[in-house]
């Protein structure tokens, strides 16, 4: 069963060293340093953590918001790097 499987430590492990994000398996560390700290901060409550996007700016913002993310990705601008 995949789902069994994804659930291990052992995929976590894999899958964290690849991506270099966090598992949400509290077994498996991150191995970037950085992002390490960063998990160990949330952790201690240092942070408020917002639910959704939604919830932190007024909706005016989110609507707007939306709409320039919404045209970025449906039309994006030409690449800036050199080729």
């Amino acid at each position: 069963d995949y789902s069994k499987w994804w659930l291990t430590d052992e995929a976590q492990k894999a899958w964290t060293a690849n991506r270099g994000d966090v598992s949400f398996n509290p077994h498996v560390k991150v191995p970037d340093a950085g992002m390490a700290a960063l998990v160990d901060a949330t952790g201690k409550n240092e942070f408020r953590v917002q639910q959704r996007f939604q919830e932190m700016v007024p909706y005016s913002v989110y609507t707007r918001s939306k709409e320039v993310f919404g045209e970025l990705v449906s039309k994006p601008p030409a690449d800036p790097t050199p080729a």
